[in-house]
């Protein structure tokens, strides 16, 4: 298995981990009728999805830059640029921009199955 499969099925499990507790937490296997189910893991499927592609797209923001003056203004308030202009921190900080297509996508297939949960659940 590769190693970005490997990152692939880590979000994914990491989702249903957060699906699942949600469901836990909302009381959505207790009985009930198929709609009340249906409707409830759709919200479940929905809380994993938002939090999956709202932090994707904080790291995409965050690799075009986005965020670049807000901590070159952090580390100069406590001293750490003493001698760094921000267009050197900016170049040093190109090499650590993180991958966001993994938990991006993996927050938009969630909110996907949430989705047709939902439209599932208008249809019972």
């Amino acid at each position: 298995m590769s190693e970005s499969a490997r990152k692939y099925l880590v979000c994914i499990g990491v989702g249903l981990a957060i699906s699942a507790l949600a469901a836990y937490s909302g009381g959505v296997l207790e009985g009930g009728s198929v709609r009340e189910l249906v409707g409830g893991l759709s919200d479940c499927f929905v809380v994993s999805g938002t939090l999956f592609a709202g932090v994707g797209g904080l790291i995409w923001i965050a690799g075009l830059g986005g965020f670049d003056m807000l901590g070159y203004t952090a580390a100069s308030l406590i001293g750490r640029n003493k001698r760094e202009g921000y267009y050197e921190y900016r170049i040093r900080n190109e090499k650590k921009r993180a991958e966001y297509r993994r938990t991006l996508s993996v927050g938009i297939a969630f909110l996907g199955v949430g989705a047709v949960l939902c439209f599932i659940y208008g249809l019972l």
